[in-house]
């Protein structure tokens, strides 16, 4: 009897694999991981600010979402994963108050956040309300949430790792002093 010495080729198996860049491999083609960011402030101005510093050639397989209230953020948290969320602390008219729930702003978001553990892979508060922003940070870290807090007109002072983090969701240290970029 003849033995067997026919080579079997490894069979394919069409699972994605992350490259350094997190480009997803499919049967020999490359394409850039899409990647979704929320972008929670009720300013028009610092909407078309944000895109302007991170809309880039860099970005361009990025989903930008902008959610200007309470009742959009919570909409779009419930759709599906988000990969990076910058919160503001300070939304909508300071006269918009819930009987239940008090103030409808960031800290409600980070509140809700909690309680419905929706899949968030970072969450940068923004917020220039220094107060607000700490508070929702540390509310995010006990809730065993990543992230980081800044002044959102520092943005610009840390554009590298935070392109960084929209486009390809590389770790990186941030400089840190109490939790603050």
């Amino acid at each position: 009897m003849q033995e067997d010495t026919q080579q079997h080729p490894e069979e394919f198996h069409p699972t994605a694999f992350r490259t350094e860049k997190h480009a997803v491999r499919f049967g020999g083609m490359m394409k850039p991981e899409k990647r979704k960011v929320l972008f929670v402030d009720d300013s028009n101005h610092r909407w078309e600010y944000f895109c302007e510093m991170f809309r880039n050639e860099e970005t361009d397989h990025v989903e930008f979402v902008w959610a200007r209230d309470y009742d959009e953020t919570i909409s779009a948290l419930k759709s599906g994963k988000w990969n990076i969320v910058f919160l503001d602390h300070d939304l909508e008219d300071p006269g918009d108050w819930d009987t239940k729930m008090g103030w409808r702003d960031g800290t409600a978001i980070v509140n809700w956040i909690r309680e419905h553990t929706p899949d968030i892979g970072f969450v940068v508060c923004h917020s220039m309300d220094p107060v607000g922003r700490k508070s929702m940070s540390m509310s995010l870290e006990n809730g065993g949430y990543k992230n980081a807090q800044i002044a959102f007109y520092s943005i610009d002072s840390v554009v590298e790792p935070i392109t960084a983090l929209i486009s390809h969701g590389n770790s990186f240290r941030w400089v840190e002093q109490d939790n603050e970029i």
